[in-house]
């Protein structure tokens, strides 16, 4: 009985101490916001490969999401007037998180903000 409250106490401490704490209750298909390949058959108006620099919270625009901010690498395919651009992210799969450093290829179409700032509205694989 004793053992039960120990146990009970612990995983108590554990949950309260995390505080950005999150469950998957279901398998689901490990999904991400990078193609490994220039994808064919995908009708987008920018393909490229960007390495993100940072991520995090933004005021480009009102939806509650994270954003990274993306060195662009090589353009594939559209135009990107400048050398950095936003990519709206959200969690994606119960495992790894995109952070700084993470790269590959992405897809989608632009869209500039009021401000200026260029997001690109990524199609995932």
């Amino acid at each position: 009985m004793r053992s039960l409250r120990v146990i009970t106490l612990a995983m108590f401490a554990a949950c309260a101490s995390a505080a950005n704490a999150e469950a998957c209750f279901m398998l689901s298909p490990v999904r991400s916001l990078f193609f490994n390949e220039t994808p064919v058959g995908i009708d987008a108006a920018v393909i490229a490969r960007v390495t993100l620099m940072a991520v995090g919270k933004s005021n480009i625009s009102d939806e509650p999401i994270q954003y990274a901010v993306a060195r662009v690498d090589r353009i594939i395919k559209g135009e990107i007037e400048r050398p950095f651009i936003w990519i709206g992210i959200r969690r994606l799969t119960c495992g790894d998180w995109l952070g700084p450093g993470s790269n590959g290829i992405v897809v989608g179409s632009l869209l500039r903000h009021a401000q200026g700032s260029i997001e690109l509205m990524p199609v995932l694989p």
